[in-house]
């Protein structure tokens, strides 16, 4: 929620998120909340795309499938879309969402990255003037957040989509990657 207030999404905005983690599909949920003109997940599993539909995108994109900036500007006119969302970690999505963003856009950085990344910073000053956003948990939206689940607007079913006892975190921890189904893990003490 930290992210959606800080990017401040309107009715007339293109809202896309990278990477439909527990995160990302929670940003998908809110973003629609804002009711902007459309939403669109990206992900390259496919129950997390799934996921991503009924938490709220419109359109769902698997860059393994498809070429995502292509995509996003065939269904804006040209333009690309007015917010991205990076929230997969993944050191691509920032040159796919710097690519995708129309002219004034905004771009959201929540995800946490394993190594630096690399992007043409004239894209985002002199070639199309972009707001570039830092985001993180915040404990200022806790309230909120707590609220939207019990009012039901925020959902949570199927976030947490394995629950292991804490003696077998090893187990745990390479299902996240050999999962396809996995999208949060929860370790039980």
């Amino acid at each position: 929620m930290n992210a959606i207030v800080k990017v401040n999404i309107q009715h007339r905005d293109v809202v896309v998120v990278a990477g439909l983690g527990a995160i990302g599909l929670s940003m998908i949920n809110m973003a629609s909340l804002a009711l902007p003109k459309m939403v669109i997940g990206i992900d390259m599993r496919e129950k997390r795309l799934e996921m991503g539909t009924s938490f709220g995108a419109d359109i769902v994109l698997n860059p393994a499938e498809c070429d995502v900036v292509q995509e996003i500007k065939k269904v804006t006119g040209g333009l690309g879309c007015d917010v991205y969302m990076e929230a997969s970690g993944s050191p691509k999505s920032v040159n796919q969402g710097l690519a995708a963003l129309k002219n004034l856009g905004r771009y959201v950085q929540m995800g946490v990255f394993a190594e630096e990344v690399k992007a043409d910073w004239n894209i985002i000053g002199d070639g199309k003037e972009l707001k570039v956003i830092g985001s993180h948990l915040s404990a200022l939206t806790y309230a909120s957040v707590i609220k939207g689940i019990q009012n039901g607007y925020i959902k949570t079913e199927g976030l947490i989509s394995h629950q292991y006892a804490l003696k077998d975190w090893k187990e745990a921890f390479e299902a996240t990657q050999s999962d396809p189904d996995a999208v949060k893990i929860m370790l039980i003490p």
